[in-house]
């Protein structure tokens, strides 16, 4: 079903995006095309420029928040890659933030493994950044 919808895409970026993530484990292109369906290519791709954007203040946010202990920005960082990551068609993604999520709000921040969990999702962002920049390198233009 997707394959046919993704050829009705006219955007050069977006056409870019989804062959560039269609090898990728945890990306379903079936979430992002029926984004562009229920929506259109413009809205898509400002989705796309915001999640983007909210990856590079993310990094900094996290670690900031790491030595903190600040738990309620953690959360709050990781509801909104989740909610967003899920809704661009990133299921692995947001299922990891997700999860991550769940854990500072129903426990102890203490524990190394969870810093191990945010330093993997932070890997996992910044690949996903480098594709979104590669392949759509003018994305900073839907953000206006």
């Amino acid at each position: 079903m997707y394959i046919s919808s993704a050829e009705n895409i006219k955007s050069i970026e977006l056409q870019n995006f989804l062959i560039s993530n269609l090898a990728s484990q945890g990306f379903r292109p079936e979430i992002f095309l029926k984004l562009i369906e229920d929506t259109d290519e413009n809205t898509g791709l400002r989705i796309l420029a915001r999640f983007n954007e909210t990856v590079i203040e993310t990094e900094a946010l996290v670690k900031n928040a790491i030595q903190e202990k600040d738990r309620k920005t953690i959360w709050s960082v990781c509801h909104k890659i989740g909610s967003t990551a899920q809704l661009l068609g990133f299921v692995t993604l947001a299922k990891v933030s997700k999860k991550i999520g769940a854990e500072i709000k129903e426990g102890d921040f203490e524990g190394v493994d969870l810093s191990q969990q945010l330093k993997h999702l932070l890997s996992a962002l910044e690949e996903i950044q480098y594709r979104i920049k590669k392949c759509c390198p003018s994305i900073k233009n839907y953000l206006y």
